[in-house]
């Protein structure tokens, strides 16, 4: 008798994503429509990790990456201490440009991981 495959191994890998707190804050803030959109950007960089490609994710700075959901921005990077993509920090966009003031949280963020 054949040994049947390990149900897990069919199953596709899932990074695993940790959101820092105030991102949390920041996302409760989100319309409801906005919230889904950006859960749904979450959720693909839990099942596309670090292949999530343009509109949905793009480099942003050193480490650091963007996940986008409308005007909102998620900035991200992995952690290999946390063996996770790690979301550091939330804001609404409203320029082309990704403010530097957002960035120099993103890494201060990062530092204190």
């Amino acid at each position: 008798m054949q040994d049947e495959p390990d149900a897990q191994s069919h199953m596709p890998k899932q990074y695993n994503v940790l959101i820092h707190s105030t991102v949390r804050k920041f996302l409760t803030k989100l319309s409801r429509e906005e919230w889904a959109r950006a859960n749904k950007k979450i959720e693909l960089l839990k099942q596309v990790g670090p292949k999530l490609p343009e509109p949905h994710s793009s480099f942003l700075d050193g480490e650091l990456r963007q996940l986008k959901s409308d005007s909102n921005r998620l900035i991200y990077m992995y952690s290999k201490k946390h063996e996770a993509y790690v979301i550091v920090h939330g804001f609404k966009k409203q320029t082309n440009q990704t403010p530097e003031q957002d960035k120099a949280i993103a890494r201060k963020r990062v530092k204190e991981l």
